[in-house]
């Protein structure tokens, strides 16, 4: 009998016992606020990009490139394409013919970024600046009577603009990977505008 007590005291005190379990201390998110846009593997274009107007002077906004965004191009030819980050359409016509954009690559080291736009249906892009993974740069287009100001942490760089309207007539444009490669991964970029 005393077996079975000790038994049945012993059994009750570890089904009773809790186990203790020690959560990781939790950083400050650094993607607070942001909008985190997806391009899954494989594809071009990224989730959460909603047909948005705008009609305004400038788009101003925060971008952090998270580690997903270092790849290699399958097609060494390809190293150079510019992929688009945030940008507009203009003019009152489709991106093709007019727009304006921010554009990224990533080179080996760190992440380029460029101005990169069409002007009356003919691509034209020049180097804006570098960041590197999880730093946020500080990026805007605005525009002016027939060209562009684009700027990067304080560094400025302009296209020509193939209308002279006082506000951009047109729609948002959301990351998009490529060139001619899709996303070789998923790529995780994080936007916030201001």
């Amino acid at each position: 009998m005393n077996r079975f007590v000790w038994v049945l005291l012993l059994s009750a005190t570890v089904a009773c016992s809790k186990k203790q379990t020690h959560l990781p201390a939790t950083k400050e998110n650094p993607y607070a606020g942001y909008t985190e846009y997806l391009i899954p593997a494989k594809q071009h274009y990224a989730t959460n990009n909603v047909y948005q107007t705008i009609d305004k002077k400038e788009l101003h906004f925060t971008a952090i490139f998270d580690s997903s965004c270092i790849y290699t191009n399958n097609n060494a030819e390809n190293a150079y394409d510019i992929n688009k980050l945030y940008g507009f359409s203009d003019c009152g016509s489709l991106h093709h013919e007019n727009s304006a954009r921010v554009g990224w690559l990533w080179n080996g080291k760190m992440i380029e970024l460029y101005a990169y736009c069409y002007t009356n249906g003919i691509r034209k892009s020049a180097l804006l600046g570098t960041t590197l993974i999880g730093t946020p740069a500080e990026l805007s287009i605005s525009i002016q009577p027939n060209q562009y100001l684009f700027t990067c942490n304080g560094s400025k760089t302009t296209l020509q603009r193939h209308c002279n309207s006082s506000n951009i007539l047109g729609y948002k444009l959301y990351p998009y990977f490529g060139g001619n490669e899709t996303a070789p991964h998923d790529i995780h970029v994080f936007i916030k505008e201001s």
